[in-house]
C-alpha cells in the first residue's frame, strides 16, 4: 500500500517539471470542456503537444479544475502527469483518494 509521501512525491515532481510531457493529450482530455480553463487546443499532434504543455501547467489547471468541482477530472489529469512512469502512474491510479488530498492541499 502507497503511503501519502510517494504519491505527494510523485505529484510534487509533476508540479516543478517543466520537460516534455509525455500525458499532456490525456490531461488536455481529461480536462476537456471544463469552463475557466486555460487548455491548449487539442488539435495539436501528441508529441507537439507535450512540447508545449508542461506539467507544472497541467497541474496547474488540474488543481484549478479541483478547487472548482471537477475533482474526478482534476484527479484523471493528475494521474496523467506521470503516464511516462509506469510505476507512478500505477501508484497515482491506486491512490486516487490520496492524489485528491494533493490537489485540494494546492
Amino acid at each position: 500500500m502507497a503511503t501519502t509521501d510517494e504519491v505527494f512525491s510523485a505529484l510534487d515532481w509533476s508540479n516543478s517539471d517543466h520537460g516534455y510531457n509525455e500525458g499532456a493529450l490525456c490531461g488536455v482530455q481529461a480536462l476537456q470542456g471544463i469552463a475557466g480553463l486555460d487548455l491548449p487546443a487539442i488539435p495539436f499532434e501528441e508529441n507537439v503537444l507535450g512540447n508545449i504543455w508542461d506539467r507544472t501547467n497541467m497541474m496547474g489547471a488540474a488543481i484549478l479544475a479541483y478547487k472548482t468541482g471537477y475533482a474526478e477530472q482534476a484527479i484523471d489529469a493528475a494521474i496523467c502527469s506521470q503516464i511516462h512512469n509506469d510505476d507512478a502512474h500505477q501508484l497515482l491510479s491506486d491512490n486516487r483518494d490520496i492524489v485528491g488530498d494533493w490537489l485540494s492541499s494546492h
